[in-house]
């Protein structure tokens, strides 16, 4: 959901995503909800592990307590922004359709709403170069 919200408001910057321990596919409720919205989300969930890090202005890592965080090269610490997020496929299990579509639009319209403020993250992850 982040790539796909981030891209939206942000067209000129290149947006990758991916996971700890992707599973292949994209979350289907994830990404039923960013088509919503009429965004286009990616087909294959990535590893973090093969992404160019350092090449890469600002990491942002949105796991919370709960999950599993990726391990990090010490390489790239000053361009990590760590925000948490809750896993919304983690209530899979516990909620009723209806109730998980309104669960996974609350995690997303929370996700949109930090996206917007990537820029002003980036901005001061550049002074700090």
């Amino acid at each position: 959901m982040a790539e796909a919200l981030t891209k939206a408001h942000y067209p000129s910057w290149t947006i990758e995503s991916a996971g700890s321990s992707p599973t292949g596919d994209i979350d289907p409720y994830a990404k039923a909800i960013v088509e919503e919205l009429g965004l286009a989300v990616s087909s294959q969930a990535k590893s973090v592990r093969h992404l160019p890090l350092e090449t890469y202005d600002l990491i942002v890592t949105l796991c919370s307590d709960e999950d599993i965080c990726p391990l990090l090269p010490a390489s790239v610490k000053d361009r990590v922004l760590h925000v948490p997020f809750a896993d919304p496929s983690q209530k899979v299990n516990e909620l009723a359709p209806n109730d998980l579509f309104a669960h996974y639009r609350d995690v997303r319209n929370q996700l949109d709403a930090f996206c917007k403020t990537l820029d002003q993250a980036l901005s001061k992850a550049s002074t700090k170069k």
